[in-house]
């Protein structure tokens, strides 16, 4: 799969957060979406649409749960990865039983952005074979 094909929305308050996983991504070829809220999100899937999406929980307005839910409808292709500051988050079970939701949710900070790399390509392969 090549990454330059692909495009990554991130989605979190935190502009540090946007700043260092916008970076990778770019360095990956990828082409880099951002929103500060889920709000400003869904408006940007109303021009794009992102293979995947890297999603905070919990910030202002709509919830990073609520994004997922109704992105979902939009755009059923996309793969979503949740990144969180909450140690104890669990995964709902109305996104847990959506393939297209990663069952793995990842820890803020993310010391190895690589994980987060690596579980896209799984997730969109799998997706698309």
């Amino acid at each position: 799969m090549n990454n330059a094909d692909l495009s990554v929305l991130i989605i979190d308050d935190d502009a540090a957060i946007r700043q260092s996983f916008g970076d990778y991504f770019e360095d990956q070829d990828f082409k880099v979406l951002s929103a500060e809220s889920g709000e400003e999100a869904l408006e940007i899937l109303m021009t794009e649409s992102p293979d995947a999406a890297i999603v905070d929980v919990r910030m202002m307005g709509i919830s990073g749960v609520d994004f997922i839910q109704k992105a979902y409808l939009q755009i059923p292709d996309c793969v979503f990865l949740i990144c969180t500051g909450s140690p104890e988050y669990r995964l709902p079970a109305d996104l847990f039983q959506l393939n297209q939701v990663s069952s793995r949710v990842f820890q803020k900070p993310v010391n190895n952005l690589s994980l987060v790399h690596k579980e896209i390509l799984r997730m969109l392969t799998e997706m698309r074979t």
